[in-house]
């Protein structure tokens, strides 16, 4: 029998509705605020942080940030390492809306639910308005924390259904995070940003939806993803 999966402290199972027509744009005042809070969870959470190549984030245009997922604190850490300096959207699973303190950072953050597993066409058209008004998403196609920091795989292919959708260009992000030492209390966290793929970089057909399209461009982007986390093993 399949373990029953465990819910967030103060979870609750009320239906929650997100306001899909809430406006997409970009917050520069506020993202400034953010910038030395961010630093301050990071510093308190890291031992030490290094980020590669963040020149490689666009600096405009809309573009889907994709990376492997270790920790909670990806999304802050992604977006600081390349200075805040552009406004960012995050796909997180449904279930973080129903507690309050995750909701609470979501949406200060630029959050959105989506259904895993589905078509969730709301928030498909949602990340639509996103790379239509210029800004970043940022997508974790593993689904889930790898907790043990292993080399990225098993990329599922919701965010390559979201580039070929939006018809949009994909950056390659790897996070490590690692002990220095095994007694160490903190880890440390490096950050690749790699080069953008292009649209028509993902291998899909004008006019057709085949899945198979969809599991080759994910596995690239898997690859892309491996290939920067691998740059790692000369610094450890």
């Amino acid at each position: 029998m399949a373990e029953k999966k465990k819910k967030l402290p103060f979870y609750n199972d009320k239906p929650f509705q997100f306001n899909w027509d809430r406006p997409v744009k970009a917050h520069p005042i506020f993202y400034s605020f953010l910038k030395p809070i961010a630093k301050q969870l990071l510093n308190l959470r890291f031992a030490d942080m290094k980020f590669f190549d963040s020149e490689n984030i666009p600096d405009q245009g809309g573009f889907i940030l994709c990376a492997n997922h270790t920790n909670g604190f990806d999304p802050i850490a992604v977006t600081y390492g390349f200075g805040l300096r552009r406004q960012m959207y995050f796909m997180a699973k449904e279930e973080f809306y129903h507690t309050f303190y995750t909701r609470w950072a979501l949406n200060i953050f630029g959050g959105f639910p989506v259904s895993r597993g589905t078509a969730d066409r709301d928030s498909i058209k949602y990340c639509q308005k996103i790379i239509e008004n210029g800004h970043g998403l940022c997508i974790f196609p593993q689904g889930t924390r790898d907790l043990e920091g292993s080399r990225p795989s098993g990329f599922k292919p919701g965010a390559a259904l979201v580039a070929r959708e939006c018809q949009a260009p994909v950056v390659p992000v790897s996070i490590r995070r690692y002990k220095k030492k095994s007694d160490d209390k903190k880890y440390s966290l490096i950050i690749r940003y790699g080069k953008p793929i292009p649209y028509s970089g993902l291998g899909f057909s004008a006019g057709t939806r085949k899945s198979r399209e969809l599991r080759v461009a994910a596995k690239l982007i898997e690859d892309r993803v491996a290939e920067l986390w691998d740059k790692d093993e000369g610094i450890l």
